[in-house]
């Protein structure tokens, strides 16, 4: 089992005159550093340094993604205040070498507990890092100062403590394949992974082990095919606790096959962080202590690679419904991307930095339009089209109950909903009265019941989102009976009186009176005949 070392930082100082750093000239790696008998003759080293204004002790280290001339270094490495600087540096104007520090460095974003690993996923500007003793790795988008999200390794199956990771490049098998390293235990894991469509993932639970590599193992980083004393695609693993890189080759799938394993660099102190540069092929890496320095290998082949556009397509999307999905684009160095012709649907963007479309589509229709992709070593373009269906809302039906009615009586009510598109109502259980109908369209129900009783029927509000359902229950009353009062005897007879053109008229006669019709004209006699 790996056991960190106690840091030892007596005598060190940064040299501050006059409000400037004083940065040190680079100088040739120390004696005790040596490279493997069967790269000595091919490969050189160059001992930079210690990068001013980053707290030591140092941890990983990459190039700033969107920046070829500032190094990202982690500081105070595996403590609570653990961070990531930018570190200005100089290249050769011919070989693009990196030759020195330009200035001291500043602060990037906050990293806690960062460790050996420092990288950006590909196709992305998402730097992750590795959290150690926490057992963690980071995620920070561009432009932050702070981890967007920190997950824990924790059930994954990786023993703790995390050391670094790599995700394997594309000219090797499994590209893109997210692989982690045990510092405490050793071992060699692939961790999936699915995107979240801004700019960050969500990590597999489960952890797939691989080859065992030794503990101790730190930076790890994959060898740019044509480089000089690799015949076969190969990569390198640094290891703090045998103060050495390894080289080794890999199988098809960019996992190292352990018995090709060969000495690259021995005699290092604690060394923790390294990465590949992309324009010079230099191999940096970084001491934990002792040094804390930062040392350059030169004699790699350049990893430059033309740009690749990944994502097939994109997802449609809905008017008032936010949207957000990413372009996935590899290439070395990291390519440019924009839009280059067509337009996205009013109310979303693009983000150059980030790849990722968001927004809140405003209007429906078909959109269409290219992304192109472009770095030192080529360009790619792909045409997309983004869907935009009209915004929909599930129906709510807002009625809670409806008015009783009776037998022969008009009735009018209505069923209210809500929704977009504009929803639809049946009954889909139990019955109207008979003699009221509901109307599809509007809802309403209308009608003269012909039949009393308690009737109970369920309505469906239904679009193209979806539907909502409510139960109905309406009493119908019978119609009233009409009773003369008082009611006449059986004894008693209306008087009649008849006037007029026509001597034999109509009489309708009643209790309390009598209808005269003569010839066209009505006349009413009202009286009440008395009782003997």
């Amino acid at each position: 089992m790996a056991v960190r070392r106690a840091l030892s930082i007596a005598g060190l100082s940064l040299v501050v005159a006059m409000g400037l750093f004083v940065v040190s000239p680079p100088q040739p790696s120390q004696a005790a550093t040596a490279l493997g008998p069967d790269f000595v003759d091919d490969y050189t080293l160059l001992d930079l340094g210690q990068p001013a204004g980053v707290p030591l002790p140092l941890g990983g280290v990459t190039i700033k993604v969107d920046d070829p001339n500032v190094l990202l270094v982690g500081g105070s490495a595996n403590t609570a205040n653990g961070a990531i600087y930018a570190v200005p540096i100089e290249r050769d104007p011919v070989t693009d070498e990196v030759i020195g520090f330009a200035g001291p460095g500043t602060l990037y974003a906050d990293a806690p507990y960062i460790d050996g690993g420092l990288a950006y996923m590909p196709g992305t500007q998402t730097l992750f890092f590795t959290a150690y003793p926490t057992h963690q790795i980071g995620q920070i988008l561009p432009g932050q100062t702070a981890p967007a999200r920190i997950d824990d390794l924790a059930g994954t199956g990786i023993p703790e403590s995390v050391g670094s990771f790599v995700f394997t490049p594309v000219s090797f098998g499994g590209s893109g394949a997210l692989r982690v390293l045990s510092f405490s235990q050793g071992g060699f894991y692939t961790l999936p992974f699915t995107p979240n469509g801004d700019g960050t993932v969500t990590l597999g639970a489960t952890a797939t082990p691989g080859p065992a590599v030794p503990s101790g193992a730190e930076g790890v980083v994959y060898v740019p095919d044509g480089s000089a004393a690799f015949p076969a695609p190969s990569m390198l693993i640094a290891n703090y606790s045998n103060q050495s890189v390894s080289a080794y080759e890999v199988d098809g799938v960019g996992a190292p096959v352990l018995d090709t394993e060969r000495p690259f660099l021995s005699g290092l102190t604690g060394v923790v962080g390294s990465y590949i540069d992309v324009l010079s092929g230099d191999f940096l890496f970084t001491s934990f202590h002792g040094g804390n320095s930062v040392t350059v290998v030169r004699g790699f082949a350049s990893t430059e690679i033309a740009p690749m556009i990944h994502t097939a397509w994109v997802p449609t999307a809905t008017v008032g419904s936010p949207y957000i999905t990413a372009i996935a684009v590899t290439g070395e160095p990291m390519p440019s991307v924009v839009v280059s012709a067509g337009e996205l649907p009013p109310g979303l963007a693009f983000d150059p930095l980030s790849r990722v479309i968001s927004g809140v589509p405003e209007a429906p229709g078909e959109f269409s339009f290219s992304v192109t992709a472009t770095n030192s070593a080529g360009t790619d373009t792909r045409a997309f089209n983004i869907s935009v269906a009209p915004l929909t809302v599930v129906p709510d039906i807002t009625t809670t109950a409806l008015p009783d009615g009776k037998v022969g009586t008009a009735y009018e009510a209505a069923v209210a909903a809500t929704g977009v598109p504009a929803p639809t109502f049946e009954v889909v259980s139990g019955a109207l009265a008979p003699g009221l109908t509901l109307d599809a369209v509007t809802g309403k129900i209308t009608g003269t019941p012909s039949e009393a009783g308690d009737f109970t029927w369920e309505v469906a509000a239904i679009n193209s989102a979806g539907r909502d359902t409510q139960e109905f229950r309406v009493v119908i009353a019978a119609s009233p009976v009409i009773t003369p009062s008082p009611t006449p005897a059986s004894s008693q007879t209306p008087s009649l009186a008849a006037s007029g053109i026509d001597p034999t008229p109509l009489i309708l006669a009643g209790a309390v009176g009598a209808v005269v019709i003569v010839a066209g004209a009505v006349t009413f006699l009202v009286g009440r005949r008395r009782q003997g």
